[in-house]
């Protein structure tokens, strides 16, 4: 059985208005193969259309996925309780594992770092996880 791997990512970081949002989508190394062979890459890269295709395809393959809306006010309210925009965004990641890692089988966990401060960054993403154990 080959190993599980979630990716998540954002969107909506940089903008002043419109929310963040996060997405994660769990997969298999050989749909990862598959993804890689086909052209699936940072959807920056991917014009409008190809992007559209390859979200079906992606809902369909995916083992499962989840996202995440951080609306503007609730990042407000949370930097008004002393937790910046990278905590607030290591909670959405946390949400999103969270909700996909049901202790069954190992998962990788690929993401980006939001801070310079990677370390940190990680160790509170930690403390935002459920269940360690099979990460």
């Amino acid at each position: 059985m080959s190993r599980l791997i979630l990716g998540i990512d954002d969107a909506g970081r940089g903008p002043v208005i419109g929310p963040m949002v996060l997405a994660g989508c769990l997969i298999n190394e050989e749909t990862e193969r598959e993804f890689k062979k086909i052209g699936v890459k940072d959807s920056k890269q991917l014009t409008s259309k190809r992007r559209e295709f390859f979200a079906k395809l992606i809902r369909e393959k995916a083992k499962a996925f989840e996202v995440v809306v951080v609306y503007p006010d609730d990042i407000e309210t949370s930097n008004a309780e002393g937790i910046n925009l990278n905590d607030v965004e290591a909670i959405a990641c946390a949400d999103i594992i969270n909700k996909i890692n049901k202790g069954k089988e190992k998962i990788k966990v690929v993401l980006d770092c939001p801070s310079t401060g990677i370390n940190k960054w990680r160790d509170f993403l930690k403390m935002k996880i459920d269940d360690l154990s099979n990460l």
